[in-house]
């Protein structure tokens, strides 16, 4: 969430302008007792001389961990966050100050949260538990199995598909549980995927299951390819509507970093379609989807 930014007249010869913040905000979802650290901002101040040097330092932290905030700079700065996890599970917040020579600020507030976080890998070999990515689950499903509300699904790249050739779902979301994709499969928080995320963490209908995705409320899916839904009237396909993504009374739902491409319904909704529901979508694209 940006924070507000204050300054002196626009333009005016010798008048002090506050840092500007250029990087877009973004919250991190975290595993207990992990370490972070990572460049979370990026400010620059047009300002010469004493007005443009840059520090980057913390406020606001209601998080039960300690948490640091570092970076210096002449008209330009990165501002590094590094904290540990706790064991247990927490949502907060904190705020990164970035304040130029003169006293000017710019703040941006940081949300956190931190939960148990079970591991998907479809190329994993190790003891199948889904308690770290040696022994990653190899199916997606497994993992929201596993997964309780108020827990992450983290997934390592790579094509997932439904179960069963009848089956009515690739992915059949449960409530409170976050899953996330775009994972190389050595991560511990959602900040380290590398972009773009989204491309290479394919749920594939196989232009047999009715919806790809089975919305559920107060979760999140985040960072996906979803393809090849194919909702058309059968015996696993009982409407043909939202081959892609269905929403039915799915509150709370979030949805973003996804590729919603190439499904294909009889009915309406070819990407997604929501009824009764309040969902958010950002950041994603939808094409090739008919309806």
């Amino acid at each position: 969430m940006q924070g507000t930014q204050g300054g002196g007249a626009e333009g005016a010869p010798g008048v002090n302008h506050a840092p500007l913040f250029t990087l877009v905000s973004q919250p991190i979802f975290i595993a207990k007792n992990a370490n972070f650290n990572r460049v979370m901002q990026h400010a620059t101040d047009a300002d010469p001389g004493a007005f443009g040097s840059l520090t980057c330092s913390v406020q606001n932290n209601t998080c039960s961990f300690a948490v640091a905030v570092t970076g210096a700079g002449a008209g330009a700065v990165d501002c590094t966050v590094s904290f540990t996890a706790p064991g247990t599970a927490q949502a907060c917040s904190f705020d990164i100050v970035v304040r130029d020579g003169g006293g000017l600020s710019v703040t941006d507030t940081i949300d956190v949260e931190v939960a148990t976080v079970w591991y998907v890998d479809a190329g994993a070999t190790g003891a199948g538990t889904g308690l770290n990515w040696t022994d990653a689950f190899t199916t997606i499903q497994a993992g929201v199995n596993a997964a309780a509300a108020g827990e992450f699904v983290f997934v390592a790249d790579g094509v997932y598909t439904s179960t069963n050739p009848g089956d009515f779902t690739v992915l059949p979301m449960k409530v409170g549980v976050k899953i996330f994709g775009g994972f190389a499969g050595t991560e511990s928080s959602t900040n380290e995927r590398q972009a773009p995320i989204g491309l290479n963490t394919v749920l594939d209908g196989g232009d047999s299951v009715c919806h790809v995705v089975n919305g559920a409320g107060y979760s999140r899916l985040d960072g996906f390819y979803i393809t090849n839904g194919h909702a058309v009237a059968g015996a696993n396909c009982p409407t043909e509507l939202g081959a892609g993504i269905y929403n039915y009374g799915v509150y709370y739902g979030e949805f973003t970093n996804l590729i919603i491409a190439y499904n294909y319904t009889a009915g309406e909704g070819g990407g997604m379609f929501n009824v009764y529901s309040d969902i958010s979508l950002g950041n994603s694209v939808l094409t090739g989807n008919f309806a």
